[in-house]
């Protein structure tokens, strides 16, 4: 049994008691009062909670259109039916396309519980939606990002508070209140920003469906701010889309000032004397100078992302491919920074002495090391040829002391 609050505007008690007769017998269980005049009518409507409002067509100092009025007044959105055996077809149409849901002719009043429970099934439906958008709503609200709904027109359907509030301090005169029911694309097209205007035949794509979304970063110097902008489809394949605004000033200023640092850094790096290259814990390179270029004669676009063993050869006895955290296993901190002498291999495939000296940074997730490197070969030859000359001194000595001694 389902309980069921009836308003009747209707005259006759006879008439009255058939129809809660009736939506008895379809398994309602009616709680149902009767008025007849729109002083009752709208007491009735303000006083009480009712699930469906039943009026006729004719009474002696009321009649339905002036019902419907009253009862549009109340916002109320429940069933609003007509049940009359006099109301002909045109004025029964007319009272439909003011908003009264359907009619009932008496003679045929077997169709009151069916049309009833259509109706009161419509209401449901509209008040989950309605349920269902507050919440959407909500979620939206409680989002600092500015989102924006649009349909496939490009009309704006629903914003979250956070759209609001900007359009509010920052949109042109017409979006000052609500952007809801502007028109975006029209918006977009009076943007003073070319980046917004260059972006319209991407968003129309979206809003007809023939894009998967797009997203475009712009700078406002009014505001002195950047902003990204991205769009994506509402529903695949039918039209509109979800605009999401967000300020990325703050993002773009540790982007810009990570990108000073690190072009200071390679300024440094690229004017340095000793080669330089940092490399991950496996030996993999990351990074390359100059100097570096120089001595292995190799451009740093052809050893990024390659092992240290193709700079210092596994003949070394220094590394060998896959093991280059053994080799590093003597970098204790009490070793780093202390120079050794290696092998190096030029592109060419020339072999030549180097030092070498590490250091390690560790990053909360990997570790990092720098080489820093030099070319020893002049340094070798001149060891060598001053060895060489040590040696020839000596011999010489050594003859001119025998020669004296067996004259």
């Amino acid at each position: 049994i389902i309980m069921l609050r009836v308003l009747l505007v209707e005259d006759s008690e006879f008439d009255s008691a058939l129809i809660v007769r009736l939506l008895g017998r379809a398994g309602y269980e009616v709680e149902s009062q009767r008025v007849e005049t729109a002083v009752e009518l709208q007491e009735a409507l303000t006083k009480s909670t009712w699930d469906v409002v039943i009026s006729d067509y004719n009474l002696p100092q009321f009649n339905a259109p002036a019902a419907l009025a009253i009862f549009q007044q109340s916002g109320l959105d429940i069933p609003f039916i007509i049940v009359s055996g006099t109301i002909g077809e045109e004025n029964a149409v007319a009272l439909m396309k003011a908003g009264a849901q359907d009619y009932v002719r008496k003679e045929n009043m077997a169709r009151l519980p069916p049309v009833v429970a259509r109706e009161l099934a419509e209401v449901q439906v509209r008040k989950e939606a309605r349920e269902a958008q507050a919440l959407n709503q909500e979620v939206l609200s409680a989002l600092s990002s500015q989102i924006a709904l649009l349909d496939k027109f490009g009309m704006v359907v629903a914003t979250n508070d956070a759209w609001n509030q900007f359009a509010k301090e920052h949109g042109p005169v017409d979006l000052e209140r609500s952007p809801v029911g502007s028109n975006f694309m029209e918006g977009c097209r009076r943007s003073a920003l070319k980046e917004i205007k260059e972006s319209l035949p991407n968003i129309e794509d979206i809003l007809s469906g023939d894009s998967t979304g797009f997203m475009t970063e712009y700078p406002c110097q009014s505001l002195r701010r950047w902003f990204l902008m991205s769009v994506t489809p509402l529903t695949r394949g039918r039209g509109g889309a979800v605009v999401y605004h967000l300020d990325v000033t703050r993002r773009r200023k540790v982007e810009d000032e990570v990108h000073d640092r690190e072009a200071r850094l390679r300024a440094i790096l690229d004017t340095a004397a000793e080669g330089i290259i940092t490399m991950n814990e496996s030996g993999f390179i990351e990074s390359f100078n100059k100097a570096a270029e120089q001595i292995f004669a190799y451009p740093v676009n052809e050893v990024l992302g390659q092992n240290i063993c193709e700079l210092i050869p596994p003949s070394s006895g220094e590394v060998s491919e896959g093991h280059f955290a053994r080799y590093l296993e003597y970098c204790q901190p009490q070793n780093l920074g202390i120079g050794r002498e290696v092998q190096g291999r030029r592109k060419t495939g020339q072999v030549f002495p180097m030092d070498l000296s590490l250091s390690e940074v560790r990053l909360p997730d990997r570790r990092i090391f720098t080489a820093f490197l030099r070319d020893i070969t002049e340094r070798k030859r001149v060891e060598s040829a001053l060895r060489e000359s040590e040696s020839n001194l000596a011999r010489a000595q050594e003859i001119a002391h025998v020669g004296s001694y067996t004259s």
